[in-house]
């Protein structure tokens, strides 16, 4: 009970609020003064705070067609002969992917099952809410906070942007040694490694009792199994886990760059117009995960500056100094040029500052609203 409330709490106090997003917006991040984030490009959190106010992950998460769900309906004890009552009860965190076994015309089964398991790993979405907070001991975003002081983990999500940009970013996981493997990034041409992160994490368990817990049939003895349950708790032990889903979450992203899963990337790339829109192909791109689950993990502008600083230097070192081939190098200087502009062409170029807009429309509802 103790760990579902500090999630809640956490998702209640989480995201970066307007006030944040614009100052990202419209400030230089702090590797270079003179480069802004381009509004219109996959960096710009005013994206993904319309996605959530929108519910777009929340409705693909818990009522896509390619999960199972997991949920019962059991008879309430007020049934009677002539009125019935029934329990529903629904748990996302033991959603599974299903398995298609035939392709739907636009993706391949192996995609789509794939696509929906990573997204049940980033977003569990324990207690019915759009998550990305878990209380399991291999979670992803238990991950990333275990590493919370250290670089490494930014490098690592601004890795999966990119990989799911197409870039080829050459991130590993190494099992070369036992209990030592890892995900690792590092260039050919630099000593320096961008993410050096354990895959092994020491986690708190409760310990194994020996006393059979049995049914209770009066107070006094619920009394007695609600301490005992309590002193259980009470008696952790520490052992070591693999983080599985930090593994698999990596590989399904580096997958994008090759073939079949390449193909299925290039379907499902961003609306063009209203029509494309509707037709929904965006909520099956892995673009819309790792944005979007970006937004839920980054909370302060502090931190989402460090975020850019990665994202930019990674761009940099694969455009200059990574050996790759004339393509994937047009690939990277159109991202660079599809996420960072000019600082003078905030105001000046053909890019809007969408960011102004949305404030003033937020300010207008704010100041409508009955209630805050």
């Amino acid at each position: 009970m103790i760990m579902k409330l500090l999630i809640m709490m956490h998702i209640i106090c989480a995201r970066l609020e307007m006030n944040d997003i614009r100052n990202i917006c419209e400030s230089p991040f702090s590797i270079s003064e003179n480069i802004l984030i381009n509004q219109s490009g996959p960096l710009n959190p005013l994206r993904t705070y319309i996605m959530h106010k929108s519910s777009y992950v929340y409705n693909k998460r818990l009522f896509s067609q390619g999960i199972d769900t997991d949920y019962s309906m059991k008879k309430g004890a007020k049934s009677t002969d002539s009125e019935h009552f029934y329990i529903y009860t629904r748990n996302p965190e033991n959603d599974k992917a299903y398995k298609f076994s035939n392709a739907r015309c636009r993706y391949s089964p192996s995609y789509l099952y794939y696509y929906h398991k990573t997204m049940i790993y980033m977003f569990p979405c324990e207690n019915n809410n759009l998550s990305i907070e878990s209380c399991k001991n291999d979670s992803f975003t238990r991950f990333l906070r275990a590493h919370c002081n250290k670089v490494d983990s930014l490098y690592l999500l601004a890795s999966l942007l990119l990989l799911s940009e197409g870039i080829d970013v050459p991130i590993s996981i190494e099992k070369n040694i036992h209990n030592g493997e890892r995900i690792l990034l590092k260039f050919d041409f630099d000593e320096f490694s961008f993410i050096d992160l354990p895959l092994w994490l020491e986690s708190i368990v409760p310990k194994e009792t020996n006393q059979k817990m049995h049914d209770t049939n009066g107070v006094s003895e619920e009394i007695d199994l609600y301490i005992h349950q309590e002193n259980i708790m009470h008696e952790v032990g520490r052992i070591m886990v693999y983080q599985k889903e930090a593994e698999q979450i990596v590989q399904f992203f580096k997958s994008l760059c090759r073939e079949p899963f390449l193909s299925d990337l290039s379907n499902c790339r961003e609306p063009s117009g209203r029509q494309e829109f509707n037709m929904g192909y965006f909520l099956e791109s892995p673009r819309l995960l790792i944005q979007s689950y970006i937004f839920e993990y980054i909370d302060n502008e502090k931190q989402y500056k460090l975020f850019l600083d990665s994202v930019y230097m990674l761009l940099q070192k694969m455009l200059y100094y990574m050996k790759s081939s004339e393509q994937h190098k047009q690939l990277i200087k159109r991202t660079i040029n599809c996420c960072f502009i000019d600082v003078k062409d905030l105001y000046n170029g053909p890019q809007r500052n969408h960011v102004i807009d949305i404030c003033a429309l937020k300010y207008k509802i704010d100041r409508s609203s009955i209630l805050p």
